[in-house]
């Protein structure tokens, strides 16, 4: 659900989101940190390459990590299908 309010201005009333009640965007705290993103997305280039933060497999990485490598490797693919969708309607 997205609020009309966004991330910087407080809702007039709270919403739910995943079950809990929000006043702002409940992403806030994470869209501030840039530096998370710089580390996210250079660990991400790294696992494009084969090489993983930590020893073993894809099964012995952190719950986390692995969490936010499926959901880049589904939003490029999302972008990647939309922009052939784009190439070819033109």
């Amino acid at each position: 659900m997205k609020s009309r309010y966004g991330c910087k201005e407080k809702a007039p009333i709270p919403y739910s989101f995943d079950g809990e009640e929000a006043w702002f965007c409940p992403k806030k705290p994470q869209y501030e940190n840039s530096a998370f993103y710089a580390e996210l997305f250079r660990l991400y280039r790294w696992h494009k390459k084969g090489l993983l933060p930590d020893a073993g497999t894809w099964m012995d990485q952190p719950i986390a990590f692995v969490t936010f490598m499926e959901i880049i490797d589904m939003a490029v693919s999302e972008g990647e299908a939309e922009r052939m969708k784009r190439l070819n309607n033109t």
